[in-house]
This record gives C-alpha cells, structure tokens and sequence, in this order.
C-alpha cells in the first residue's frame, strides 16, 4: 500500500472507532449503510500510485461527507463529495456519489456535467446518469438524443412502464399513429399497480388528440383503480367543462370528494369553476408530457421509501417543467416527512396563489413553523386562511386542533362547534373525533359535564374508540366520580389496545386506587415501555413506590417527571411538594 492510501486509511479508521452513534447513512436506494470500513473501501480501491492526489482536502472532505451522510445532512453530504472530488478529479466513485446527490439537491448542472464525465465507466448509476443526460437533450429540443439515452436507460428495467410512456411521447412528437402508440402502451407488459397510471397516461395522449369520449373511459378506468388520485378528476372535470357539461363536472368532483373528504386538492379547480372562471387545458408539450411521466415515477420511488431516488426524479421532472406545482409540493411532503423542517418550508413557498396545491401548501407552511416553536406566526396564518375560506371546514379544523395544541381550549372549542353545527349526518361514525375532540377542550377547561356528554357521544356512534373509553374513563377515575362505569370503559379500551401506553397507565391507577399496588406497578412499568417520557405516567409510578414503601425508587421516579414536567404547572408543584416530604421524613 502506498503512503497515500496509508495516510487515508489511518486516518479514516481512527476515526471510525468512535462512530457507533452515525451508523445508518443514507444512499442512493434511499437505505442505510453502516458506517464502517465498507462504507469506505470504494474511494479506496480509486487511490492510484500513478496520478497526483491532494490528500488532505481528499480525506478531511470525504470524511466529513460521510459523517453528514450519517447525520441525515444529505445537502451537506453533497457539498463535501463534491469538493472531495475536486481533489481527486479522477475518481469514479467520489464522481458517482457526488453526481447521484448533486441530482437530489436539484443541481441540475453539475449533474450533467458529471454524468458526461462518467459516460463510458460502467459505473452502477449508469441508468440514472442516461436518464439525466436525457433530460437534457429534452430541454435543447434533441429528440434523436434523448430517445437514445432513455431507452438506454430503460435496459437496465426493460419492463418499467414509465420508459415505455417516454418513448410513446416522443413517437407521438415525432408523427407516430395515435392508435399504434395506444396499442403499443396496452400491450406492453407492466407490474399490476402501475395499471392505473397507464391509464391516465393513454387518456392524455386520447384527450391530447381530440378523443374527448374515450379519454374520459380512460380517465375512469384510472380513477377507479386509483381512488385516492386526484388527477383523473382533474382532466375529466376540465373536459366536461369545456364542453359545456357542468353538472357532470360537478358529479365527477363531488364523487371524488365523496371517496376522499379529507382532499384540498380540488379546491382550487371547484373554486374556479364556481365562480365561472374556464377550466384548466391540458399541458402537453413533450416537455410538460415527460415531465409528468417522471413525477409519477417520483411517486412510485417514495412509496417504495427510496427517498433519495424520488428526489432525484422530482428534480428532473422540475427542470422540464418548473411551472408544475405538483412537483414543488411533492418535493416539500417528501422533505417533511424525513423531518427537514426548512427545506420543507422552502418548497411550499414556491407553490403560486394561482395553482392548484396552493392552499394545502400554505396549511403545511403554518403547521410547520407551528412546529418549529413559532406559533404567533403559524396561528396568524392559519386565522388568515380560516377567513379567506369560511366554507373550507378542513381549514376550520385545521385552526382548532392549532389551538388546542398550544391549549387555547376556548377557541379550539368555539371552532369544534362550528364544525359540530355544520355536521349533516351527526351520528355518523366518522365524525366521532369531533365530539371527542372538543370533549377533551372541556375537559382542559374543566368544564366537566359538557366534557362528558361529547365523550359519550362520540363512544356512541364510534363504540370501539379505545381512545375516547379511555379518556372519558380515567376523566371519572381522576375525580373519583362513576367509578364502576371507569372501570368499565378502561377496561374495554384495554382489551382494543392492550400496548396502548397511555391506557396500560389508567388501568395502572384504577388499581392503585384500589389499592392493588402490586398489580397496579406492573401496568404502569409496562406503560413506561411504550411511553417512558411521559411525566404523568412517572408521577403515577412514584406515587405507587411511595406505597409499596420504595422511598428510593419513589424519589427516582418523581425526579425524573419533575425534569418532564414542563409547563404544567400543577403537576410540577405536586411533584415537588412530593419530593419536600420525602427529603423530610428521611431526616
């Protein structure tokens, strides 16, 4: 081994040795690699004897890109790849990595320059570099290129429906016969769960062509696959309305909305068409078409939890068509769901007033910084939107379950009850979270016996609710009031979710007030399994030590719930009070 490679190793292993906290490095299947020696052999193998290597911003950058790789920090990750690479130009794995995160961060031309530089290497990201290169040659209008690189692409899953879609646009761009194209896409042999979308693709290449009758058949055979997509809706509705046909618009939407009640996303469209505004056209260029194509392909790579791969397609889709919206939005549920907050943020803020996910955006962006601790902020725009949509009650609800979050009980129950009044069908068990919801803002106002009636209530039309049964129970149990029927509803929700750690703890306390003490430390030690931060559950432990006459445990116990109280005031001074006496009878 030459000194280079020695220097490298030394240095990398060392600093391995300490790093079993950041294992789990994301890659590009969207998994996670170990942060071992593995992780660093490939950069290895590329160290030659015969060429110049500046070792130190080689080994500090690319060490550094592994640490944030472990940390989560793709963007990071990225940053330092890529300049662990300017050190050592010529090598092909800092090249893969570099290109494969350049392309998830959205760098669109430092990808293509890279996958250039890779073309000819046999490298295994050879399918997504084609693809990259293929993009490209759709933004410089090259059809004869890009249908060379995707249908490169496309041997490495020769049976993926999404390269069979890319090649039939650009036949169709090129003067191909409609009909042939449609026989071929039918034809072509595909994995079941992608046959909704080869529908909706065939109903845009039908309406695109004019064949408005057969392009809703399609549509419907799409939507009926695929309940929960609102994008058939969309093209049925839009063709209706161009012909002059609302009250079948009207019927596509409300069915859909009917499947899928909890959907803003045919606001925008429902708005516009209430107010008599035309309907939206198809976006058909190659460009908008392949685009499409890609987002769903998006969509299929995040449902398989390859993060990384679904940010990369979105990216492609993105700089074909940066005017869609979906694209942006998707971008930023896929940043949220993996936690990143910001980036999250910075997506939904490019989604216009104008589109479609405009709405569904700005909720996200005030639930956000309700998160981040900016809840001035985040209730400011959600009073906003509340207003500007006094007929949208998800945004109703959306404002309460805000306020009951940051215990503004008096709000968050004035907005339970318009949505309470505006129920049509109140029996109906999905509305069984509403009394319940503002059964609990009652119960925070110690409003007891309205508290009780909407948690009755909603135990009546949802019976099996363990989470209303046990509410409702431990409320009585906590007062000492109804005691049999406690008993009772702690005991059915037990039987509902018996790893439930908030029930295990009420049924803990029904029995410490029994005075079953033993029996009552089992279920509560339990319950620390599945919530061990919990400070009420804590307390309740201590409480049943201190009468078992465990004074250590007793106190160990009430610390801890004293450090996790936090704001609630009464518990915090009877934690101390607790722990006063405590101190003062061991003196």
């Amino acid at each position: 081994m030459n000194m280079i490679k020695q220097l490298y190793t030394i240095i990398l292993m060392s600093s391995l040795t300490g790093c079993a906290s950041m294992q789990g490095a994301p890659v590009a299947e969207g998994g996670k690699t170990a942060l071992n020696a593995s992780v660093v052999k490939p950069a290895l193998a590329q160290l030659r004897v015969d060429r110049p290597v500046d070792v130190a911003p080689l080994v500090s950058n690319y060490l550094a890109a592994i640490i944030s790789e472990s940390r989560g920090d793709v963007d990071g990750a990225a940053v330092y790849y890529a300049q662990a690479q300017v050190a050592d130009p010529e090598n092909v794995y800092l090249k893969e990595k570099t290109f494969s995160l350049q392309l998830g961060m959205g760098n669109m031309e430092e990808a293509v320059r890279l996958a250039r530089s890779l073309e000819g290497y046999g490298a295994p990201l050879v399918p997504l570099m084609q693809m990259t290169l293929g993009v490209q040659a759709f933004q410089v209008g090259d059809l004869k290129k890009a249908r060379a690189y995707m249908e490169e692409a496309a041997l490495a899953s020769p049976k993926l429906l999404h390269f069979k879609l890319i090649s039939a646009y650009i036949d169709l761009e090129e003067g191909r016969d409609v009909d042939t194209v449609l026989e071929e896409i039918e034809g072509f042999a595909h994995h079941a769960s992608l046959t909704p979308r080869r529908f909706y693709h065939m109903g845009r290449i039908l309406e695109m062509s004019g064949r408005f009758d057969e392009a809703i058949g399609a549509y419907a055979a799409s939507q009926g696959l695929d309940p929960v997509s609102v994008f058939p809706t969309m093209r049925m509705g839009a063709i209706y309305r161009q012909r002059e046909e609302p009250l079948k618009a009207r019927s596509v939407y409300n069915s859909f909305l009917k499947m899928n009640p909890s959907s803003l996303m045919l606001d925008r469209i429902i708005r516009n068409f209430d107010e008599g505004k035309p309907a939206g056209y198809l976006r058909n260029s190659l460009k908008q078409n392949i685009a499409e194509v890609l987002f769903g392909f998006s969509t299929v790579m995040a449902a398989q939890h390859k993060g990384l791969a679904s940010y990369q397609l979105l990216n492609m889709a993105m700089e074909l068509d940066p005017d869609y919206d979906f694209s942006s939005f998707y971008y930023a549920v896929l940043a949220e769901q993996e936690g990143l907050l910001h980036k999250a943020l910075s997506y939904y803020k490019k989604v216009d007033e104008s589109q479609q996910t405009w709405l569904v955006s700005q909720m996200r962006i005030a639930e956000i910084n309700f998160a981040l601790g900016k809840r001035k902020e985040a209730i400011s725009l959600m009073k906003k939107l509340s207003a500007q949509y006094k007929d949208t009650l998800l945004v109703t609800r959306a404002l309460a379950e805000m306020y009951y979050s940051a215990g503004n009980y008096k709000d968050s129950v004035k907005l339970y009850t318009v949505l309470i009044d505006a129920l049509k069908d109140k029996d109906n068990p999905a509305h069984a979270w509403l009394y319940f919801a503002r059964g609990a803002s009652y119960e925070r106002l110690q409003r007891f016996a309205q508290a009780e009636v909407d948690l009755e209530q909603s135990i009546k039309i949802q019976p099996n609710n363990a989470v209303a049964l046990n509410y409702l129970g431990y409320m009585w149990l906590d007062r000492n009031e109804k005691m049999d029927k406690a008993t009772e509803y702690i005991t059915r929700a037990l039987v509902l979710r018996p790893q439930d750690g908030a029930i295990l703890d009420s049924m803990g306390w029904l029995l410490y007030k029994q005075k079953n003490y033993l029996s009552a430390a089992k279920f509560i030690e339990k319950a620390l399994d599945y919530i061990p931060d919990d400070a009420t559950v804590l307390s309740h432990l201590g409480d049943i030590y201190s009468a078992l006459e465990r004074t250590e445990d007793a106190h160990e116990m009430w610390a801890a719930a004293l450090e996790l109280a936090g704001k609630d005031v009464q518990l915090r001074k009877d934690l101390k009070r607790k722990l006063a006496g405590l101190t003062k009878a061991q003196k």
